[in-house]
């Protein structure tokens, strides 16, 4: 960039807002003309007694700006050379004087400029069978590979991850023996992530029959399409399973798209949607001297993140888990008063009844959309059905995709057996984060 020709100009300013255009601009990400507001503007001042550049912290509260701020005199534009681009200096009628980078309010002039960077909805792809098993469509990687980045697998991992919401881990070496309680692999494996989640199955968890299970994932019974903890107010975001020992007839893994099936509810019947996005459904674990229990929707959006090409609200996650569903308490009942009960509370009355018939009709188109939705991931045309080998691993989305597995026969767990772990979906994003700036994607 040379600094002979600014590419910023002020058009003016006021006590709300200091108008910018971007001078030449060929970005279409970017607006030729931004009126910034006044107080987003000093809300993100970098100065000295505005920011701690060691922490990384602010040092004042949003509220302590003055309404009514104003630049106290017209804004300066300039070629910062430790920088190698303009910038715009403003002095502020409340003393503070900041400087903005041209990157900086390039970054903040749209809507999608402000995704990029911490938020890669535009990189999902919904999948069923076919989709996922494109050909030379790599699902695999290498676990020395993976925890040393050759050939960019981990990256590739991650990327797998954020598109379709698993990716898996192979030649793991195969030394782990019946009665260890440690797994170095599945740790490694989840430690170049972040940090593991423990939780009241433990830190690490096997998976594999047992002669009294107090979970039916420690049975050799089929298991139906779910995700885990539920019930937790705030469930994993991943979960990694590793193949320790697999010999058994039966036994495969089931992995479906949720947001896919979502997608698909929508398109068939919006308002079945509407009432999987806002009938509570509860979970709960109620044994072995634990008693767990969270409300949540089938389907959670984002109304802040629109997508441009389909204008729709991004879906988030997904929230189901028949097993450890509890009774529902929305929508159930029609009650009946005598009459004497209208005496003195009629509007109460009249207003209560109105609620309960409308919660009645929604729980109708609820239980319509719940259909459409289960008949979409039990389709074996949406469903990845497979057998995790021994010294095979996957990683998954615990707020995406639902997990299955078929019915098995063991002699009490010698045959079949993953170690597994959870890691939060914070970690996760973070180290996508990271991963996606270091490579410059």
């Amino acid at each position: 960039m040379t600094a002979n020709k600014p590419t910023l100009k002020i058009n003016f300013y006021n006590d709300k807002v200091t108008s910018i255009t971007f001078i030449d601009n060929e970005d279409y990400s970017v607006p030729d003309i931004v009126n910034f507001s006044n107080v987003f503007l000093r809300d993100s001042s970098t100065s000295p007694d505005a920011f701690d550049p060691v922490s990384g912290q602010k040092l004042f509260t949003t509220s302590s700006i003055p309404k009514d701020l104003i630049p106290a005199k017209e804004p300066e534009i300039y070629f910062d050379n430790s920088l190698n681009e303009f910038v715009i200096k403003i002095n502020w009628s409340d003393k503070n004087e900041s400087v903005y980078p041209e990157s900086f309010l390039r970054k903040y002039s749209s809507d999608e400029n402000r995704k990029s960077g911490k938020y890669y909805e535009d990189r999902v792809e919904f999948w069923n069978l076919k989709k996922l098993l494109k050909p030379h469509r790599v699902l695999y990687y290498d676990y020395i590979s993976y925890l040393e980045n050759k050939d960019k697998a981990f990256l590739n991992s991650l990327i797998n991850l954020n598109k379709f919401g698993l990716t898996f881990i192979n030649n793991i070496p195969k030394d782990i023996e019946i009665g260890d309680t440690e797994d170095p692999y599945i740790e490694k494996i989840a430690k170049k992530i972040g940090y593991i989640k423990e939780t009241f199955w433990g830190r690490l968890f096997d998976v594999r029959s047992v002669p009294t299970p107090k979970n039916i994932a420690y049975s050799s019974k089929e298991i139906i399409l779910h995700m885990d903890l539920m019930y937790y107010e705030s469930p994993p975001g991943l979960q990694l399973l590793h193949s320790i020992n697999n010999k058994v007839e039966g036994g495969e893994s089931i992995f479906v798209d949720a947001f896919n099936a979502a997608r698909y509810v929508m398109e068939k019947d919006p308002h079945g949607y509407f009432a999987l996005c806002n009938v509570p459904i509860n979970y709960h674990y109620d044994n072995d001297g634990h008693h767990y229990f969270y409300s949540r929707p089938l389907i959670v959006e984002d109304q802040n993140k629109i997508d441009p090409l389909t204008n729709l609200a991004e879906i988030t996650e997904i929230n189901y888990s028949p097993p450890f569903q509890a009774p529902f308490e929305f929508g159930i009942t029609s009650p009946l008063r005598k009459i004497g009960d209208f005496k003195d509370h009629g509007k109460i009355d009249n207003y209560q009844s109105a609620k309960d018939s409308g919660d009645r009709y929604l729980f109708r188109d609820f239980h319509r959309g719940l259909k459409i939705f289960e008949d979409f991931i039990n389709n074996p045309e949406n469903q990845y059905q497979l057998r995790l080998e021994a010294g095979e691993a996957v990683i998954f989305d615990n707020r995406r995709i639902l997990h299955a597995r078929t019915e098995f026969v063991d002699e009490v767990g010698s045959k079949r057996w993953l170690k597994g772990c959870y890691i939060d979906r914070d970690s996760y994003f973070s180290k996508l984060r990271t991963t996606y700036k270091a490579h410059n994607i």
